[in-house]
């Protein structure tokens, strides 16, 4: 429940692709909140968090939506909006087919199964701006959680919008790692387009060296920082 330790307590929580509302039920459970609404587009991910809901006695205090993306909230309806588990494109689209109620909220909780820079670059044209990120380990694969708030997004070089500028700017233990794995991901890259012909791929690898050698340099300066 990692993204459960970013809600703020006492505040209306909407859990936008709920599926089995755990996070809804664990918030409501614990006192962290007062009242959440649970969602999802999937009648039969809607109907097994009914039933959890059920019977955890929440009936009266999770609201259970059925519906695509923020259209089933209200501008203002939920200060903290929560969107994991689903790809960056997915999460930055249904943000942005709801500006009112986008712009209403006090704070989105992101955490994408894939491709974490594209949603950050994204975050610009949704009106909103990084306020902070946390690295996840779950089952031997990274996540980001993102913290995002409306404003206007600052200019960040394109190799820190890719690892995250508050993840590096505050390192955990486990960047060191995290940094490590996607520098191996540019090297594999790196090894497939070198030779290519093609324009577009050469590109790629001129920017997976770019991207490896600032990596490596953000790595040692995380481990001085860690050691200090």
């Amino acid at each position: 429940m990692a993204l459960a330790t970013l809600v703020p307590p006492g505040v209306v929580v909407a859990d936008i692709g709920t599926d089995h509302a755990y996070l809804p039920i664990y918030l409501v459970q614990s006192g962290q909140v007062m009242r959440a609404v649970a969602a999802d587009i999937s009648p039969g991910s809607l109907e097994s968090a009914r039933q959890a809901v059920t019977a955890a006695g929440l009936e009266e205090r999770i609201s259970l939506r059925l519906g695509s993306g923020l259209s089933v909230l209200t501008p203002g309806e939920a200060e903290i909006v929560v969107i994991a588990g689903l790809g960056s494109t997915t999460i930055a689209d249904i943000v942005a087919l709801e500006p009112e109620v986008a712009t209403s909220a006090q704070a989105f909780l992101l955490q994408p199964m894939t491709k974490p820079g594209d949603l950050r670059r994204r975050l610009t044209s949704l009106g909103l701006t990084l306020k902070d990120e946390k690295l996840v380990l779950d089952k031997g694969r990274f996540y980001v959680t993102m913290v995002a708030t409306p404003g206007t997004m600052p200019a960040f070089p394109e190799e820190l919008l890719e690892i995250g500028p508050y993840l590096a700017a505050h390192p955990d233990p486990m960047l060191p790692a995290y940094l490590t794995y996607r520098i191996e991901q540019e090297k594999k890259v790196r090894a497939k387009t070198c030779f290519a012909k093609s324009a577009a791929a050469r590109a790629r690898s001129e920017l997976a060296s770019h991207r490896i050698n600032a990596w490596r340099e953000m790595l040692y300066v995380c481990q001085w920082k860690l050691r200090s």
